[in-house]
């Protein structure tokens, strides 16, 4: 009897009422993105605006990979990481970009390799 008392006093306090809840949802913007899908990207190289198509492939938490076509050449990004709203893609040279997904719908991000870089920004297509 003592014992389901005090933990009937322990669950009524303040402290006892903060352990009995069950974790919250993450927040929005905590949520780890899901990226796949293709984009359309802008992008500034050697002071010329430049255009391409940025596709992730796979399937989040597993293994995701990814190609650029720009330039007139494909280049494999076999290198995938999400951490959260951040999502970055390399190559197996130099080349890296990384993409943020803030909760408004655009994506933006910074790209870097073959002794140049630049910021970008993508739009997602809509199946």
């Amino acid at each position: 009897m003592k014992i389901r008392l005090a933990l009937l006093l322990t669950l009524c306090s303040p402290v006892g009422a903060v352990l009995a809840q069950s974790p919250a949802a993450p927040s929005r913007s905590a949520r780890t993105v899901d990226p796949v899908g293709t984009y359309d990207v802008s992008f500034v190289r050697q002071g010329e605006a430049g255009t391409g198509v940025l596709t992730i492939s796979g399937e989040i938490g597993g293994s995701l990979k990814g190609t650029l076509e720009a330039h007139g050449h494909t280049m494999p990004l076999p290198t995938v990481t999400v951490a959260g709203r951040s999502v970055t893609l390399r190559d197996t040279a130099d080349l890296s970009i990384t993409l943020t997904f803030p909760d408004d719908g655009t994506v933006a991000g910074k790209w870097s390799g073959h002794g140049d870089s630049g910021e970008l920004t993508a739009v997602k297509r809509q199946h």
